[in-house]
């Protein structure tokens, strides 16, 4: 989050995922497929800067270690 805020793009959505898995767990075709439409959506919609913090959570994480 911080990084993000420091770098102010234009649009993002923050994910809490581990780094190197930008659109979700390896070999979950359907999660990925609608963080990839969420980002879609965000795009079109937007009309300014905007960063959207995503419900999305890793499911390997444990329960204590969520945000």
């Amino acid at each position: 989050l911080e990084l993000t805020q420091k770098m102010e793009p234009p649009r993002a959505i923050l994910l809490r995922y581990p780094f190197g898995h930008p659109l979700g767990e390896p070999f979950s075709r359907a999660q990925q497929q609608q963080i990839f439409e969420d980002g879609l959506r965000l795009f079109e919609e937007a009309k300014g800067p905007t960063l959207v913090i995503s419900p999305y959570l890793w499911r390997r994480t444990k329960f204590s270690e969520q945000p």
